[in-house]
């Protein structure tokens, strides 16, 4: 009967109420039950058929996955998409273009294969400089988007086009539009590309659209973005929770998403945020024009490390982290009073600043958000807003590492720098407790896109056996639940608080947790707990 209903209301339901949870039905592509997956291959198909564009950026990871559970049924949903066309033979010509386009003939030798080759160029080839030329290197992507067939094929994978908007009235409607009308697609591409000097090489190009204008994009290799991606929709879905909570809106609560693409299992690419610097970056330049070039260079740090803490120094752990917040005192404050000199904007600016960084607080404690260093959180030069990025230490895994992680979310001395008198006792505290009211309200909503995890696993959840993956993935969600409940989860797990809190309580606790200076004393040196 479950089924019966739900193919009845496949017509009757207005395609964005499927699209808004589109990332949700295709982490259970792999379901188990006959039943249930040709339900839920119908539902995609029919989704498919209204936005093919922008349901195959969310599509193009399982199609081209190299899992045969996963990729047979994604195919069987498009095939299905193109049988119930078969009468509009119109509407199939122009959906078949646009599959060619995307995955090409056969699944093979489209422009989501020259991207993905695109991501790897920089890695196997181990270049050494900082730009290459994308005519050299992707001469076949260049050839690709000069053809007639691809004009107005690609759509532009830019957030505002991947996001569905519901009808701001509330009420269902079937001629609603979630995309915009004037839709952008990829045009060309410039012709240098930025290399990345870190391990993995990733690139960053720049893609113009065919509205003129350019958009970075972020291409890594050798990584699984689904987990940056179901981030995203994590945190779509809380901006809607913050949206219709009054308290919310008072304080413009919400967090800074940005769009990520997974193309298979070690490929994908990022948006890339305009006008953001990483905070380690900023706090360098800052200790450098007050005190001199090098002052807080990594040699520095690390013969400080090396001759005065035990065992070869003579400090233990927190007297020597007292020493190093001694020697580098908060100085952050000083940014926003050189970026905005105007008091109006700067009050703007800090007010952004600590909304932001309270909000990602809250978050990144729910769902575990670890390597919280000083160079995974950004600030943008125009706002102040705090963004966060690199969301591979999900689930606590920040406590598995070698030097294991025993606070909560970034809350050292420079964060705390900016937020005024009160400190992080002030506004920071009353908008992580208005936050987390409305995530513990809305607990089981955001219980359901994490379980996109359970069904939809990650490759180094694979590759460990299924009965240790299936016992590891559900302690990781039990243990968002209960933050979710009110328990308090502290490292090590025997000093969790087993008893729900009240929601000021639970705040209360987790933010003395994120300034305990013996925490913060034990954190891995590269962390910088000190800044």
């Amino acid at each position: 009967q479950l089924h019966q209903a739900l193919q009845k209301m496949k017509s009757n339901v207005p395609s964005y109420t499927w699209l808004s949870v589109f990332s949700q039905l295709i982490s259970r592509i792999c379901h188990t039950d006959p039943d249930v997956l040709s339900c839920l291959i119908s539902i995609i198909a029919s989704v498919f058929i209204k936005h093919p564009a922008e349901c195959l950026w969310q599509m193009v990871a399982v199609v081209r996955s190299n899992q045969p559970p996963r990729r047979k049924p994604a195919r069987e949903a498009l095939t299905m998409a193109l049988n119930q066309l078969k009468n509009d033979q119109n509407l199939r010509s122009k959906v078949e273009d646009i599959l060619k386009a995307y995955i090409g003939q056969d699944h093979r030798h489209g422009f989501v294969d020259e991207l993905v080759k695109l991501c790897n160029v920089a890695w196997k080839k181990d270049l050494k400089s900082k730009t290459m030329n994308i005519q050299q290197e992707g001469v076949n992507l260049i050839r690709m988007m000069k053809s007639p067939q691809m004009k107005n094929k690609i759509l532009m994978p830019e957030q505002a086009m991947l996001i569905p908007v519901l009808p701001c009235d509330g009420r269902a409607s079937m001629s609603h539009n979630p995309y915009p009308e004037n839709s952008v697609f990829v045009k060309d591409f410039e012709e240098q590309v930025e290399v990345m000097q870190s391990v993995q090489k990733p690139v960053v190009v720049r893609i113009l659209g065919s509205d003129g204008k350019g958009y970075r994009f972020l291409c890594k290799p050798n990584d699984d973005l689904r987990k940056d991606s179901r981030m995203m929709d994590f945190n779509t879905m809380i901006n809607r929770l913050l949206l219709n909570d009054s308290d919310s809106r008072k304080r413009n609560l919400c967090i800074r998403t940005f769009a990520v693409v997974p193309l298979n299992e070690t490929n994908g690419i990022i948006q890339w945020v305009n006008n953001t610097n990483v905070i380690r970056g900023i706090l360098n330049a800052l200790y450098e024009s007050e005190f001199g070039k090098d002052y807080h260079s990594t040699k520095k740090i690390s013969d400080m490390y090396s001759k005065r803490l035990k065992p070869k120094g003579d400090l233990h752990e927190i007297d020597f982290y007292r020493l190093l917040t001694n020697k580098y005192p908060p100085i952050f404050h000083k940014w926003f009073l050189n970026n905005f000199r105007d008091p109006a904007t700067w009050v703007l600016a800090r007010n952004a600043f600590v909304r932001s960084t309270a909000v990602w607080s809250m978050v990144g404690y729910v769902i575990g958000l670890g390597d919280r260093h000083a160079e995974n959180i950004l600030i943008e030069s125009t706002s102040g807003d705090c963004i966060h990025v690199d969301f591979a230490c999900i689930f606590n895994k920040g406590e598995t590492l070698q030097v294991p992680e025993r606070v909560p979310f970034r809350l050292t001395p420079n964060m705390i720098d900016p937020m005024g008198v009160c400190g992080y006792k002030g506004a920071f505290t009353s908008m992580c407790t208005v936050t987390m009211r409305i995530l513990r309200d809305n607990w089981d909503s955001l219980m359901n896109v994490l379980e996109t995890f359970a069904h939809d696993p990650l490759v180094e959840w694979i590759k460990k056996d299924s009965d240790r993956h299936q016992s590891e993935s559900t302690q990781k969600l039990g243990k968002c639940e209960r933050r979710l409940r009110g328990e308090v989860t502290r490292f090590p797990d025997r000093r969790d608080i087993r008893q729900l809190l009240s929601v000021s309580g639970q705040v209360r606790a987790v933010i003395a947790e994120a300034v305990d200076p013996e925490n913060l004393s034990q954190m891995y040196k590269w962390w910088i707990p000190w800044l």
